[in-house]
């Protein structure tokens, strides 16, 4: 299978994502972003749009996907207004990481246009064992930071204004630690176009579309399409 380079791929395709800063009731700070658009070249729509999407990918979170230009403006909310926030919150150019690129490859092997990325949360933390372990301790007293919360129903609905039979693919990954997350999830998408490369057939766990080495992405590639 062809396998694309990150430098062919940025010629092709733009990401704008909605970058903010999370206050939590504690006082904690979070850097987050809670979605991801990626369009091919010359087809986004405005920005103020989310638009009928191709397809939706879910992922564990965004990892090192950061704003294009350091001086780009961040806004910082507090968790008691915030999915009211993160409804106007406004979409800026994005650096994509290696997870993005991966589904730009997946774009053009399915002439796709449009993908948006939702994360389980929306912590942006590239390690992954910090991020596990953020997670772990903020199950039982803080799940703001996650789209499937109940509390962000509105704006989580908002995203999937999708094509006909748009797929919504799952790929957060299969660590037991994703578990209490990744099961809220799927509880709250019973009714959705669900795809993806299941771990178990026991457990909500779906197999992450960008795995070291490329083989691995290889194979993801070749499994989902």
């Amino acid at each position: 299978m062809e396998f694309i380079g990150a430098d062919e791929l940025k010629q092709s395709y733009d990401v704008y994502a909605s970058f903010y800063t999370l206050k939590a009731f504690d006082g904690t700070i979070f850097n987050c972003r809670n979605v991801a658009e990626i369009h091919h070249k010359g087809s986004r729509k405005p920005l103020t749009d989310n638009g009928e999407a191709d397809a939706v990918i879910i992922m564990m979170n965004p990892g090192k996907c950061e704003p294009k230009y350091s001086d780009s403006y961040i806004p910082t909310y507090i968790w008691q207004s915030l999915s009211e926030n993160l409804m106007s919150n406004k979409k800026i150019l994005a650096k994509p990481d290696n997870a993005i690129y991966q589904i730009m490859r997946l774009m053009n092997k399915k002439d796709w246009l449009h993908v948006r990325v939702l994360n389980l949360s929306d912590i942006r933390e590239p390690n992954g064992g910090k991020f596990k372990g953020m997670i772990n301790s903020l199950k039982s007293k803080y799940s703001m930071h996650s789209i499937f919360d109940v509390e962000r129903e509105k704006e989580r609905e908002s995203y999937f204004c999708l094509k006909q039979d748009a797929p919504i693919i799952l790929a957060w990954g299969t660590d037991k630690v994703l578990r209490p997350l990744a099961n809220k999830a799927v509880l709250r998408l019973t009714s959705k176009n669900t795809v993806g490369l299941k771990y178990s057939t026991s457990e909500n766990l779906y197999y992450y579309p960008s795995p070291p080495p490329k083989v691995g992405k290889i194979k993801w590639l070749s499994n989902i399409l």
